[in-house]
């Protein structure tokens, strides 16, 4: 182990310095501690800063901890500042990425500004958590680097917050130049005054099953995957069973995958019984939520592109956007102030539905503020319900700007209202 009275505590047990290489064939890092009782905790069995370059073949990563009593606990099992990590045949279970203020995040991996290629890997059960704001990334955050994932499945890995946040059940793809500083000083939830940078995440034949981004206050963001100022292409994966949930106030967005800002091309996917909940106000798209930021000046002087998400040849079915209050809103897909393009697709037997009050609006796809164009497009049994007041758009929610139907079918979807006493 690795500890720190107040600031450190890196790497439980290799740290990697100035350029190191390092090799790794079946090697087993088990029940490894990066520990502050400060900030920091960076890389619960590996740390390695700067640069450096590092091969890892056959081993296994199980129960490794990176545990901060303020600010950090990053990087379960491995922390990668500005390096090459190269990752074969292996994986990474029950590890863990803590911190009881601002942090927790990457519960097996935290890749920063750095090059990380994984093939043939599981990823099960890893968790990250915060006490306070954080949770982010149950498996493998990557900020500001550029990410290749092959063949690997994400099972049951969790993002926790017990304040604000919970977001990215297993991975977090952050297209941003932040330092680590800047991580824990508030640069990662705010998102604010910092330059997008040019970065990507290539994800090939993986499957996320049973993840979850959970929060108590407010959060609960994509179950799967968050991608936010970045480049993301995802072929021939699944998502079933995912979880994004809050289970006070305000979230539950995004049951797979949250898109924010960035570019996103989707092929060959099948998105299935995928659930964004909330208890009071939330519960918004029960698979997907792709949003645009141009033109809303968050970035102060810094200019925002439009986005662009691409979905080609995909099947969603029964995935689902609840809430008990208020929401309740696109059961498959969300589109808020982007640009979305869908062919070859089918949604079926998604619902939106709310319990109380206000909410249970399409069942399929909601559309705001967006533009959205469907070519060969099959809508059918989707359903949009609410007990009180709401029920509205059984298919498609349209709000605003341009949207295109081409040579699409729309059947047997419907919207329910159920008003007390009848």
């Amino acid at each position: 182990s690795a500890q720190a009275a107040d600031q450190g505590g890196n790497g439980g047990a290799i740290y990697n310095h100035n350029n190191g290489v390092i090799t790794l064939t079946r090697t087993d890092f088990f029940d490894n501690l990066a520990q502050s009782l400060g900030d920091n905790a960076l890389g619960g069995a590996i740390y390695s800063f700067p640069g450096g370059t590092v091969n890892i073949d056959d081993c296994c990563f199980e129960c490794n901890q990176a545990l901060a009593a303020e600010d950090g606990g990053m990087g379960g099992a491995i922390f990668n500042q500005e390096g090459t990590f190269t990752i074969t045949s292996s994986a990474f279970t029950e590890n863990r990425a803590y911190c009881d203020l601002e942090g927790g995040i990457g519960g097996a991996i935290f890749n920063l500004a750095g090059i990380l290629t994984i093939t043939d890997a599981i990823f099960t059960t890893n968790l990250a958590q915060a006490n306070e704001m954080g949770g982010v990334a149950g498996a493998i955050a990557n900020i500001g680097g550029n990410v290749t994932l092959t063949d690997i499945t994400f099972s049951e890995n969790t993002a926790q917050g017990e304040t604000i946040a919970g977001a990215a059940g297993a991975i977090l793809n952050l297209g941003m130049s932040l330092t680590y500083t800047e991580i824990i000083s508030g640069g990662i939830e705010v998102i604010t005054g910092v330059t997008p940078v040019e970065t990507h995440m290539d994800i090939v034949n993986c499957d996320f099953d049973s993840n979850q981004a959970l929060a108590t206050t407010m959060g609960g963001l994509a179950g799967a995957i968050a991608n936010i100022y970045s480049n993301l292409s995802l072929t021939g994966g699944t998502f079933t069973g995912n979880l994004a949930q809050v289970t006070e106030d305000m979230g539950g967005v995004a049951g797979a995958l949250a898109n924010i800002g960035g570019d996103v091309t989707l092929t060959d996917n099948t998105f299935t019984e995928n659930v964004a909940q909330a208890a009071e106000i939330g519960g918004v798209a029960g698979a997907i939520l792709n949003v645009g930021l141009s033109g809303l000046g968050l970035l102060g002087e810094v200019e925002i592109p439009a986005n662009t998400m691409t979905i080609v040849n995909c099947d969603f079915n029964s995935n689902q956007a609840l809430s008990t209050s208020k929401g309740a809103i696109a059961g498959a897909i969300a589109n808020i102030n982007s640009q979305l393009l869908v062919t070859g697709s089918t949604l079926t037997n998604n619902q939106a539905q709310v319990t109380e009050d206000i909410g249970g609006v399409a069942g399929a796809l909601a559309n705001i503020l967006g533009t959205v164009t469907l070519t060969d497009t099959t809508f059918s049994g989707n359903v949009a319900e609410a007990t009180e007041i709401g029920g509205v758009a059984g298919a498609i929610l349209n709000v605003g700007l341009d949207f295109t139907l081409l040579e699409g079918i729309l059947a047997d979807s419907s919207s329910l209202e159920f008003l007390e006493g009848i």
